[in-house]
């Protein structure tokens, strides 16, 4: 595993509740591009979600992954990292919100099918790319620093991208 991350919160008092929420994101290098999900606010993701009741993470991959590019995983090979975000966030009478996100290096065959996106990805036009990890970083990058209101994943998955860019430049 390359790393293992904090974002937010270090600590938080013993008698707050916490809502928790575990979530499976693919890594799909292939050539010079990575495959992320972009939004109709200009931002990427990294195709993934919720574990649902049952599910193991290869499983939830398979899902989400298909669910959100169209495209099929091939093969799961390793977790890339894991990155825990923590804030003061009022949810389902919690007032710690609390996702552990678990990255996984993966591979999808080469024909892409159709997406099936829930509502509020299709709210958001969810669209798979094939993007260099320059460009994605820097677009990632120039919303984090030109807008105030920004999507909760966009910090997420640029600290991702650059782990996966300094893990790439060493190997």
């Amino acid at each position: 595993m390359y790393f293992n991350k904090v974002l937010g919160m270090k600590e938080f008092g013993k008698d707050e509740k916490v809502f928790y929420r575990v979530a499976i994101r693919a890594i799909i290098l292939q050539g010079d591009k990575i495959l992320m999900v972009k939004s109709n606010t200009g931002d990427y993701k990294f195709p993934g979600g919720g574990v649902e009741k049952g599910e193991t993470p290869e499983e939830t991959l398979r899902r989400e992954v298909q669910e959100e590019t169209g495209y099929i995983l091939n093969e799961v090979k390793e977790k890339f990292g894991v990155l825990i975000e923590r804030d003061r966030r009022r949810r389902m009478g919690c007032t710690i919100f609390e996702m552990t996100s678990h990255y996984y290096l993966c591979s999808v065959i080469e024909e892409r099918g159709e997406q099936h996106l829930d509502k509020y990805e299709e709210e958001l036009g969810f669209t798979p790319i094939w993007i260099s990890l320059d460009e994605v970083i820097r677009e990632n990058e120039n919303i984090l620093n030109q807008r105030e209101k920004i999507n909760p994943w966009v910090k997420r998955e640029t600290f991702v991208l650059k782990k996966i860019k300094e893990y790439l430049n060493e190997n």
